[in-house]
C-alpha cells in the first residue's frame, strides 16, 4: 500500500517535481478541470457561519484558495506549497486581501494561529507514508479546538489502475489511503469522521470525500425536510442544465486565459498553450522550472 523506504525522494527532489509541476497546474486553471471543481466545491460547502480562517494545504498556484475566499468577505485564506515556483505563480495570479501565500512542507504549522478549516485536495496521498504520523501531527496543531478538516483523495482503485495501467500518471510520491488511514488520521486529529464517501469522476469509485470534525454539528432537522428527499432531477432539464453549463465553460476558459494573459504575461500564455501535450517533469533529464514568469531558464 505504500512506497519502498529505501526508493522515497527526499524533500528537495519533491520541491523540484512541483516546481517543474507549475505550468501543468496554470493549464489546468485555464482550460478547467473537472477533479478540481468538484474537490473545491466540497471545501466550499464546509465554509460556514462561524468560520473565518481556511488553511489550504497544497494550495499549487492558489486557484482554490481564491475560490475559497471569493464572495466570503470575512474569510481569511492562508495557501502553502512545497514549490516555490507555485507560490509565487499564486501570489501573482490571485492578490485578494483576504489572501496569504507561503512556502511550506508542513513539517511544523505553517501560522501563529488555528484554523477553522483545514483543505487537503489530492495532497494525502503525495506525503511519504513514513512520514504521516509527524504530517498528522502538524495538521493536529494547525487545528482549532472545534475545527473541520476536509479532505480528497483518488481511491484506492484509482491508485491500482494507475500503477498496473497508466504509470506515467503517478507522481513523484502517489500512495494509497485506505479507511484505516483515514481513521489513523482522525484518531491523531482528536477528531470524528463524518463523511467517507467514494465518488465517481472519470470512473465509477475513483475518488474518495472525508470531512473530518472536532465538533460535529447536532442540530434538529425542520419536519418537512424529514420527509421529503429530494427528488431526482428530469432528464430534460438535467440535459438543458448540461448545455448551460458547457456555455458557462467556455465563457469562463476565456476570462481566466485573460487573467494568466494580464498577470504573468503574454509569452507564459503562449508557452502554455504551445506545450500543453509536451509537459516535462523532474523526473524527466533535462528540465528546468519555468522562472520569471515571461521565459524559461532552458529552452523546451
Amino acid at each position: 500500500m505504500g512506497s519502498d523506504p529505501a526508493s522515497v525522494p527526499d524533500g528537495q527532489a519533491i520541491r523540484a517535481f512541483y516546481d517543474a509541476f507549475t505550468r501543468k497546474l496554470i493549464q489546468d486553471y485555464v482550460d478547467g478541470n473537472l477533479r478540481q471543481a468538484r474537490a473545491f466545491e466540497l471545501v466550499r460547502s464546509a465554509i460556514g457561519p462561524t468560520t473565518t480562517s481556511v488553511l489550504d494545504v497544497g494550495c499549487g498556484i492558489g486557484a482554490s484558495s481564491a475560490s475559497y475566499v471569493r464572495g466570503r468577505p470575512g474569510v481569511t485564506v492562508h495557501g502553502v506549497d512545497i514549490s516555490p515556483n507555485n507560490i509565487e505563480a499564486a501570489k501573482t495570479l490571485f492578490t485578494d486581501p483576504g489572501l496569504q501565500f507561503t512556502v511550506s512542507d508542513m513539517r511544523a504549522p505553517p501560522g501563529n494561529r488555528r484554523y477553522d478549516l483545514i483543505a487537503l485536495v489530492d495532497v494525502h496521498e503525495h506525503v511519504p507514508r513514513e512520514q504521516w504520523p509527524a504530517f498528522h501531527e502538524t495538521l493536529a496543531l494547525s487545528l482549532s479546538e472545534t475545527g473541520t478538516l476536509v479532505m480528497t483523495t483518488p481511491s484506492p482503485l484509482h491508485q491500482e489502475y494507475l500503477r498496473s495501467q497508466k504509470p506515467d500518471g503517478l507522481q513523484v510520491v502517489d500512495e494509497t489511503l485506505v479507511l484505516s488511514d483515514i481513521a489513523d488520521l482522525a484518531r491523531a486529529l482528536g477528531a470524528s469522521v463524518i463523511r467517507y464517501e467514494w465518488v465517481s469522476l472519470w470512473h465509477s469509485n475513483d475518488y474518495v470525500y472525508t470531512v473530518i470534525s472536532r465538533a460535529p454539528r447536532f442540530d434538529p432537522i425542520p419536519r418537512r425536510a424529514r420527509w421529503f428527499p429530494t427528488a431526482p432531477r428530469p432528464v430534460l432539464a438535467s440535459r438543458a442544465d448540461d448545455l448551460v453549463r458547457r456555455a458557462v465553460a467556455r465563457v469562463n476558459r476565456e476570462r481566466r486565459r485573460r487573467h494568466v494573459r494580464d498577470a504573468l504575461g503574454a509569452s507564459v500564455l503562449a508557452l502554455l498553450i504551445a506545450c500543453a501535450d509536451c509537459l516535462q517533469t523532474a523526473a524527466h533529464p533535462g528540465h528546468r522550472a519555468v522562472h520569471g514568469w515571461g521565459q524559461t531558464a532552458d529552452p523546451m
